[in-house]
């Protein structure tokens, strides 16, 4: 549906996924979120990707830009405008 859902994390890229995935099934450590729901039995129908890499000190200055860039607070999955 080309929606678009932009977060964070400082953690590894993979084991980020992997979180979304499980809290899509009720069993992960993130706070469900829209993108959840939309995860839920079709995780094959997604393509997940790194688009930037910011410093720790920037990292959510940078989601913000991003959330904004591809508004995906509107036309996606993010319930906020990002930080």
């Amino acid at each position: 549906n080309h929606k678009k859902y932009i977060g964070k994390t400082s953690a590894e890229v993979s084991k980020r996924w992997t979180e979304h995935i499980k809290t899509s099934l009720e069993i992960g450590t993130i706070k469900s979120q829209n993108i959840h729901k939309a995860l839920y039995g079709h995780w094959d129908e997604f393509t997940f990707s790194v688009i930037a890499v910011s410093e720790k000190e920037k990292i959510s200055a940078d989601e913000k830009y991003y959330i904004k860039f591809f508004e995906s607070d509107i036309y996606g999955y993010n319930m906020k405008s990002g930080g």
